[in-house]
């Protein structure tokens, strides 16, 4: 399983947050930061909870690879709602 991908797909939704947060898509609404905060809190626990199950010898579980991948698109997601949109396709979430 390739972690990188997960772990860039997370950088990603960093990059477009703080992209949002500067203004590239219009003024940011003051009233997302607290939401958007607690989706980048959650998608970061996710992917260290990834990160900290690999072990070389074993698979990572399923469902910690899906939980990352959840809390990444819930962030994509919001930001894609509040009109920050990615010019490149994240390639699981569709954005």
């Amino acid at each position: 399983m390739k972690i990188d991908h997960v772990q860039d797909e997370y950088n990603n939704a960093v990059a477009l947050n703080e992209r949002y947060l500067h203004g590239n898509y219009g003024a940011p609404d003051p009233a997302s930061f607290k939401r958007l905060a607690q989706y980048k809190q959650d998608a970061y626990q996710a992917v260290t909870q990834l990160k900290g199950q690999f072990d070389q010898t074993k698979p990572i579980p399923k469902a910690t690879k899906t939980n990352a991948e959840q809390k990444i698109n819930i962030y994509v997601s919001y930001l894609n709602a509040l009109g920050a949109t990615s010019a490149t396709k994240n390639t699981f979430t569709g954005f």
